[in-house]
């Protein structure tokens, strides 16, 4: 592998005004930011003092509206993901609000290319699809980032995914947004996944991202799942992200099935569906726990709304509490609104047994402390462990549909003995005793 050392600073692709103008990654080359210029070991890189920034500010600076449409671009060439890397950047400034392609990826851009991004800040940038990155018919890996205050016209605020897998792991999605209210399927604050009938599936892995303070105008505040798209997240926690209509954190829309398994759902807003909402599509949510979120519609589904009797959720070792709707209940139909689910072994506040299942109960579950110190739910203080005595410890199944991750939203490891009765069974929610 090649590597190029690059010490901290602003970098812009040119000197001119081309909006074209792009750094475009080569296969096998890696590049490195966070140096002060002296280091004779990696081991001496600094990303935090030494911040080396990519930026598509090449016009009048200040002034995004002459920015590069594209920060950093990768193309089919990119293949060798172990080799071709960015890492220890802030990508910032780009602005894709031209035709096709040009309007997609305001910070990065990978069509067919497959890289490696770690480390790295997406901050600032705008598109109308993917504001801090936008993949198309590709898998890149993105470990240990941060997309923080980027924005879409359209979809994706942070990152837009078509017809791609990308695997994304250890990364923080704050405070992007979705702005425009008056498109029908806009949305997707942080996240957009797609894809169509040609190439049927997005499969984007997830893995221990936290989603926080992220909105959309329209749907999925934190993440938006369409076309087909499954993606699978597993150890995520959303908090406080908010949608206009639709699916506070989460909405799956046109059979995107998408599976969460051991995420934390707490505090996220919407009309409809304040946690998440569904239409058309089954997901599967296996050792989650919804607490606090709100619909402020009436019947809106604080927890989990599902748009018709058709779809069929299937909810597994979860705990749904002190969600609400708009006219204020908690009960059952607060906790999960409409649909067919397929619910077993789960805590659900208001529980009437009408939705059947086994295993089910409405007992409190006992968390530490759900809203936290400051009794606010949705911020990071909140602790949804499981309190001693709690009905939920040694209460659910060891094989739910797909099996149990190895460990809790924690790290922790599953399947404990959490009372200390000699007997071993998984703790029901997203976190085990």
């Amino acid at each position: 592998m090649r590597a190029v050392w690059v010490a901290a600073g602003t970098y812009r692709p040119t000197s001119g005004t081309s909006r074209m103008a792009s750094f475009a990654l080569v296969n096998g080359i890696a590049l490195y930011g966070g140096f002060a210029g002296y280091e004779r070991s990696f081991d001496e890189r600094n990303v935090v003092a030494y911040r080396t920034v990519l930026s598509g500010d090449i016009g009048v600076p200040g002034v995004m509206s002459d920015n590069c449409y594209h920060v950093v671009t990768t193309n089919t060439t990119i293949q060798d993901v172990q080799h071709t890397i960015l890492d220890g950047f802030t990508v910032t400034g780009g602005l894709a609000d031209g035709s096709p392609p040009e309007n997609r990826g305001g910070g990065m851009y990978n069509h067919g290319g497959a890289p490696a991004v770690v480390n790295c800040l997406f901050t600032g940038n705008r598109a109308q699809l993917g504001g801090g990155m936008f993949n198309y018919g590709c898998d890149p890996v993105v470990l240990d980032s941060t997309f923080e205050g980027n924005s879409s016209y359209y979809r994706g605020g942070a990152m837009g995914n078509w017809k791609s897998s990308p695997t994304i792991a250890n990364c923080l999605f704050v405070g992007n947004w979705v702005d425009t209210a008056a498109v029908n399927g806009s949305g997707g604050g942080a996240m957009h996944n797609d894809s169509d009938a040609l190439v049927p599936y997005s499969y984007p892995v997830i893995t221990d991202c936290l989603f926080i303070g992220n909105r959309s105008s329209y749907w999925g505040g934190a993440m938006l799942n369409q076309g087909l798209s499954r993606a699978s997240l597993l150890g995520c926690r959303f908090l406080n992200n908010s949608s206009a209509r639709a699916g506070g954190a989460v909405l799956n829309y046109e059979t995107s099935n998408t599976r969460m398994s051991n995420c934390v759902v707490i505090g996220n807003t919407s009309l409809l569906g304040g946690g998440m909402r569904s239409g058309n599509s089954d997901p599967t949510t296996i050792n989650c726990t919804f607490v606090g979120n709100r619909a402020t519609q009436p019947g809106g589904g604080g927890g989990m709304l599902n748009l018709t009797a058709t779809d069929r959720p299937v909810i597994v070792n979860c705990i749904l509490w002190g969600n609400t709707d708009g006219s204020g209940s908690t009960g059952q139909s607060a906790q999960i609104a409409n649909g067919t689910p397929r619910i077993d072994y789960s805590c659900v506040q208001g529980w009437t047994g009408s939705l059947g299942g086994v295993g089910n109960f409405g007992a409190d579950p006992r968390f530490v402390d759900a809203a936290g110190a400051d009794g606010v739910f949705g911020t990071e203080d909140d602790d949804v462990r499981l309190a001693a005595g709690s009905p939920c410890v040694d209460a659910g199944t060891d094989a739910p549909p797909g099996g149990l991750a190895d460990t809790d939203v924690d790290g922790r490891a599953r399947v404990l003995d959490g009372d200390g009765d000699g007997q071993v069974r998984v703790d029901i929610g997203a976190c085990e005793r």
